[in-house]
This record gives C-alpha cells, structure tokens and sequence, in this order.
C-alpha cells in the first residue's frame, strides 16, 4: 500500500478555545492523501461555528468535514461514527485540544511501507506540560519496528512497559476495528483501557515509530485533570468486571495480573477520600471474583512490579514510592 487514504478522526466538544490550534495542525500535515473527519457532538460552545470558518478559509476545503450528531453520545460514541464514516485505508484518532505533528503522518507511512501488514502503527507522544513518569514516550521503551507474533503481541499490551493504551497516535486499519467489532464501549469513561483489552485478543501484526507524531495537552477538560473521580471509579470498575469475563485462556494468568495491578491502583483512588467509600462494596465484588480465577490459574498469585508499586504505594503514601519507582525504572533501563 504505497500512499492510502489517512482518515483523522477529530471529535469536537467544547473546545472553542483549542480546536483553532488542533486544526491549523492539521492543515501543516505535509502528507497529502489525508481527510479530516470532525464529530460535533454537539458541543454546546462555538466549537463548530469556529471550526466551519476555519474550513471555509481553507484551500482544501474538500479534504475537511463535519458529522453532525443529534445528539450528544461522548467520546465513544463520536470514535465510532468517524470509524464509520470514515473512507480511509487506515485512520488515526485526534482530540480537538490536542496537535498532530506536521511529519506524523508521514513517519508512520513510511513504517507501514515497510511493514505492510501492519494492522496498528504506534506512534511517538510528547505530553505537555511534561510527566514525571511519561510512559506515552515510546522512545525509551525496547519496542522492535515490527512484530507478527501474536503471542509476542498480546504480552506488549499486558506486562509493563506496555503499548500505550490510548486510542489516539496510532495509526489503525480501518478494516481491521470494522471487522472484529473494535468499537468503543459507549457511556464509559476511560474507554481506551477497554477498547485495548478486545484490540490485543485480535491483533496479528504491529509496528512502531519512535518519531513525534502526537502533541498531548493536559487540559482542564481532560477526565484525568478532574478533581472528581468518582464517575472514572465507576466506570474503571465496570470495565474490570468485563475483563475478568473475558479471559483469553492463551495468556490468561498475564491478563489477571495485569487486571490485579490496575485494580490495586483503583483501591488507592477509592481510598483517597472518604466520598468514594460506596465503591467499596463493589470492588470487593470484583476482587473475589478475580481470587476465584487466581485459583484457576495459580501462577496468576505472582504479582508483576506494577502491583508491587501499587501496594507501596497504598502503604508507604505517595512520595516514597515515587521514590522508590525512578529506582525500579533505573534498574530497569
């Protein structure tokens, strides 16, 4: 496939005072078989009267576009329209308050020609303001160009350092989400968690980029700068017990240490405050469900570092094991 069609979703909900930046992004882009796929799910601000005039402005008018939901339906729900109205060979997730590189697309073409079997190119993410603990920067983590093996792959979406979880930097085939039914679970938060557990059961062939191709903001409308948790508690919760009732027999023991440590995380936030005590009861549900399945698949009971950061975390604080986790990565490189 020596140039396809590149489909950039870009779901727009109020964010009037960045869709200007995401959009003059793309516009730089300098690989030209692209189209630009905005999801107006109906943002409630100027998001859309600003975003037309910008595409009235420009010269390739007829490479931008705009779907109109009647209706609000989330992130999730604006993915899966784009995935859906999308023409592309292959497309690539893009939040409106963030930016896309101008050679992003281009860098991860120029991998897929040589890998062209690929079904997901991962591409390279600067967080800005940057991370203590930037695990979005694949640069630094021992990736090979490309990987066939589905075993191989599947323990890349489960042991740490992992394939980044989140559905935007990479570049997927669009016929591979369409065919194994890779659409996001609507009316959840933290749907990339979900939506990446069903990706790695399918996936036969990925390759990676170590090149920018992806400018991430912490906004204050992102989920993860809100001071409230408990609608992402709520939803981590929901998205646990599915993953349990979805083992792949293949790497079963993996995927229950994997959800243990991302469980324990959970127990840290549900520990934070005293308002989120009416998760407990469920958590505990949950947890005795997972020690049931421990019992089936008894090397589960070793646990991964993750999970061992995590109960240092719950019984040192914060700070130490902080402290304590630039040791283990140190050790690590």
């Amino acid at each position: 496939m020596q140039n396809p069609l590149i489909s950039i979703i870009v779901p727009v909900y109020n964010v009037e005072k960045y869709i200007e930046r995401c959009f003059n992004s793309l516009i730089n882009v300098d690989y030209e078989n692209i189209e630009c796929v905005f999801i107006d799910d109906c943002s409630p601000d100027n998001s859309r009267k600003i975003l037309e005039e910008l595409i009235k402005k420009h010269e390739k008018q007829e490479n931008f576009f705009i779907v109109k939901h009647s209706q609000n339906q989330g992130l999730p729900g604006a993915r899966n329209s784009g995935i859906k109205q999308a023409k592309g060979d292959y497309v690539f997730f893009l939040d409106s308050d963030d930016e896309i590189t101008s050679t992003g697309i281009g860098d991860l073409v120029e991998v897929l020609q040589k890998n062209p079997n690929s079904e997901i190119i991962q591409g390279n993410v600067k967080q800005i303001p940057a991370a203590g603990n930037d695990w979005y920067d694949i640069s630094k983590m021992r990736f090979p160009q490309n990987c066939e093996n589905p075993s191989q792959i599947k323990r890349m979406f489960f042991t740490f350092p992992r394939v980044p979880v989140n559905a935007v930097a990479k570049l997927i085939l669009r016929e591979f989400l369409v065919e194994n039914d890779l659409f996001f679970k609507e009316k959840i938060l933290n749907e990339d968690e979900e939506w990446s557990y069903r990706v790695a059961k399918h996936i036969k062939s990925i390759s990676f980029s170590s090149k920018l191709c992806y400018l991430r903001y912490m906004t204050p409308n992102s989920i993860m700068q809100q001071g409230d948790l408990s609608g992402r508690i709520e939803s981590r919760l929901q998205i646990f017990d599915g993953m349990l009732d979805n083992l792949d027999d293949e790497i079963a023991v993996m995927q229950i240490r994997f959800i243990d440590s991302l469980m324990q995380n959970l127990l840290c936030d549900i520990k934070s405050n005293k308002k989120y005590i009416g998760f407990v009861k469920k958590y505990k549900e949950i947890y005795a469900k997972l020690r049931l399945l421990k019992k089936k698949y008894p090397l589960a009971y070793f646990p991964n570092k993750l999970y061992l950061r995590m109960k240092i975390k719950q019984v040192c604080g914060n700070k130490l094991s902080e402290i304590i986790r630039k040791i283990l990565h140190r050790n690590s490189l």
